[in-house]
C-alpha cells in the first residue's frame, strides 16, 4: 500500500470524501467554473484505491513534467484543496462517514488499511481543524498503542489529544462569550471592566496556531468593540484588523466551524459597517457583490431567515434612500434615477415581500422582521408613483401590527419614512400629524439624532408649504444650522439643500 507521506493533500481529499460529499464538491467546481480544479479531481476520483504518482498525475492535468508544468500543477494542488471551502461552509462534518469504515476495517483484521485510512482521516482533519474527527482518530491511535505496547506513540498522540481538546475548548468558550456574556439581546452593555476583559481575551488569540482559534478571536474582538465600544471602532487600528482578519479567513476558506456558523456573513457585517469602507465605491461595490455570492452558497439558511441577505439589502436600500429618499417627491424623480438602480429597487422590493410572506418566520423572528418591514417600505416608496402611497400603508400597518412590541432604535426610523411618503404625496396634513406622533411615541426614549433632523426638516417645510407661516422657515434653517455643526457632509444637510433649491425657499443656505 502507498505510503501516506507520498501523497498529496488534494489526493488524500479526494479519497476521504463519500460519494454524496464528492459530488458535492464537484458540483460546486463546475458551478464557479473551476475547470482544472474539477479536471484534477475527476483524475484522482478514478484512479481510486490506487494513486498516481505525483508525475503521473501532473503529466494527465498539463501534459507534461516541465518545470512550469510542475509549479503549475502544484499550484492547483493548493488551490482546488482550498476550494473545498463549500464543503466546510455547507458539511462541514464530511469526514465523519468513515468513521464506521476505520471500525469495519478493524474488525474485519484489515489493520493495514484501517490504519491507512486513520493516517489520512487525521491529517486532513488537522488541515480543516476539524476537531470532533482529530479527537476520535487520536483516540484510536492512542487505544491501539497501548493495546500494541507501543508507549511511545502512545504518550506522543495523548499529548496532541491534550492539544486538540484544549484547541476545541477555547473555540467553545469565545462563541459562549459572544452568546451569554457580550451578546447584545442579553446585555445591552456590559461593565468596563467586562469589557476590558474580554477585549484582552480575545487579542491574546490573534496569533494562536490554530486558525479556527484565532479567526474566531479577531471576530469576538471586532464584535465586542462595534456593540459595546462603539467609538472605538471607528479607529484606524480597528479598520486594520477588520482588513487583517478578512485576508486571514480568505487564506482558510477551507477551516471548519460548528454547522450552520457562517463567520464569512458575520464578519462582513462589521466590515461592510466600517466608516472606513466606502459602499460606492469601486472595491466597496466588490466586497458587496462578494457578500452576495457567498450567503446565496451557504445551504443552511434555506430552513431559517437568511440573516446576511436581510443585511445586504438594508445596505443596499440604505445607500440608495441617502442618495434619493430628498428627491421622490419631484416630478422628474424618474429622469434622476438611473433605469439599472430603478430595476434592482424593484427588484429588491419583490425580494423583500417573498421572504416577508413566509408567515412561519414570525414566530422566531418578529424583531428581525419589523427591520425587513421597513426595508421594504423605504423600496416601496423609493420605486415612486403607487409604490409611495403602498409604502406608507406598510409603516402604518407595521406601527399597529406591532405597538404591543418595542419599538426602540427603529421608531424613528418608521416615522422618518412615513413623513418622506407623506411629504412626497404633498399629503402635507398627514406629515404634522405623523410629526405629533413621532413625538408622542419617542418621548424619553432614545431616537438616532440624523433621523430627528431629517423629520424637523421634513415637518417644518411641510408646514411653511402649507401655511407660508415664517416661523416654519426660521426653525428649518436652525435644524439646517444644527446639521451643518454636526457634519457638513451628511446626508442630512444634503437633503435640505436640496429642498430649499427646488422649492425656491427664500433661505441664504
Amino acid at each position: 500500500m502507498v505510503q501516506t507521506s507520498d501523497l498529496l493533500t488534494i489526493q488524500k481529499f479526494i479519497y476521504l470524501l463519500d460519494d454524496f460529499h464528492y459530488q458535492q464538491f464537484t458540483a460546486y467546481l463546475e458551478e464557479v467554473k473551476a475547470h482544472l480544479p474539477l479536471k484534477l479531481s475527476q483524475h484522482i476520483r478514478k484512479k481510486l484505491p490506487a494513486f498516481d504518482t505525483h508525475e503521473g498525475l501532473c503529466k494527465k492535468v498539463y501534459g507534461g513534467y516541465e518545470k512550469n508544468d510542475r509549479l503549475n500543477f502544484n499550484q492547483l494542488a493548493s488551490y482546488t484543496f482550498k476550494l473545498s471551502s463549500d464543503l466546510a461552509i455547507n458539511y462541514p462534518s464530511y469526514l465523519t462517514p468513515k468513521y464506521s469504515l476505520l471500525q469495519r476495517l478493524i474488525n474485519q483484521g484489515e489493520i493495514e488499511h484501517a490504519n491507512f485510512l486513520a493516517k489520512l482521516l487525521l491529517d486532513i482533519a488537522e488541515k480543516i481543524e476539524d476537531f470532533t474527527t482529530r479527537i476520535y482518530v487520536l483516540k484510536f491511535f492512542i487505544q491501539q498503542a497501548f493495546l500494541m505496547k507501543d508507549n511511545a506513540v502512545g504518550v506522543k498522540y495523548t499529548y496532541a489529544l491534550d492539544e486538540a481538546y484544549e484547541w476545541e475548548k477555547i473555540g467553545a468558550g469565545i462563541m459562549s462569550a459572544l452568546r451569554l456574556h457580550l451578546n447584545i439581546s442579553l446585555n445591552p452593555s456590559v461593565t468596563p471592566e467586562t469589557l476590558e476583559h474580554y477585549k484582552n481575551l480575545f487579542q491574546s488569540y490573534h496569533n494562536h496556531p490554530a486558525s479556527s482559534v484565532r479567526l474566531l478571536g479577531k471576530y469576538a474582538y471586532i464584535y465586542t468593540t462595534y456593540y459595546h465600544d462603539s467609538e472605538k471602532f471607528k479607529e484606524p487600528a480597528m479598520f486594520k484588523l477588520i482588513t487583517d482578519l478578512d485576508k486571514d479567513i480568505d487564506n482558510n476558506p477551507h477551516v471548519v466551524f460548528p454547522f450552520a456558523f457562517d463567520l464569512k456573513s458575520n464578519f462582513n457585517f462589521y466590515k461592510l459597517n466600517s466608516s472606513m469602507v466606502d459602499l460606492n465605491s469601486k472595491e466597496g461595490r466588490k466586497d458587496f457583490e462578494e457578500l452576495r455570492k457567498h450567503y446565496s452558497s451557504v445551504k443552511f439558511w434555506n430552513s431559517y431567515l437568511n440573516i446576511p441577505e436581510m443585511f445586504a439589502m438594508a445596505l443596499k436600500t440604505s445607500i440608495y434612500l441617502n442618495t434619493y429618499h430628498h428627491q421622490v417627491h419631484r416630478s422628474d424623480y424618474y429622469k434622476i434615477v438611473p433605469a439599472e438602480e430603478m430595476k434592482e429597487i424593484n427588484a429588491l422590493a419583490l425580494k423583500c415581500k417573498e421572504m416577508l410572506s413566509n408567515k412561519g418566520l414570525e414566530k422566531y423572528y418578529k424583531n428581525d422582521l419589523i427591520n425587513l418591514e421597513l426595508v421594504y417600505s423605504g423600496l416601496l416608496i423609493l420605486s415612486g408613483g403607487n409604490g409611495i402611497k403602498k409604502g406608507a400603508e406598510e409603516l402604518e400597518s407595521v406601527l399597529i401590527s406591532y405597538q404591543q412590541i418595542n419599538l426602540a432604535g427603529t421608531a424613528d426610523s418608521i416615522f422618518l419614512f412615513l413623513m418622506i411618503a407623506y411629504f412626497s404625496m404633498r399629503a402635507y396634513d398627514k406629515c404634522a400629524a405623523t410629526y405629533k406622533r413621532f413625538v408622542r411615541v419617542t418621548k424619553g426614549k432614545p431616537v438616532y439624532e440624523d433621523n430627528v433632523i431629517e423629520i424637523n426638516a421634513c415637518y417644518y417645510l411641510s408646514q411653511w408649504l402649507l401655511s407660508k407661516n415664517k416661523q416654519y422657515l426660521i426653525k428649518l434653517k436652525s435644524t439646517y444650522e444644527k446639521a451643518l455643526q454636526i457634519n457638513p457632509e451628511s446626508v442630512q444637510v444634503k437633503a435640505i439643500q436640496e429642498y430649499v433649491s427646488y422649492f425656491g425657499l427664500p433661505l441664504d443656505l
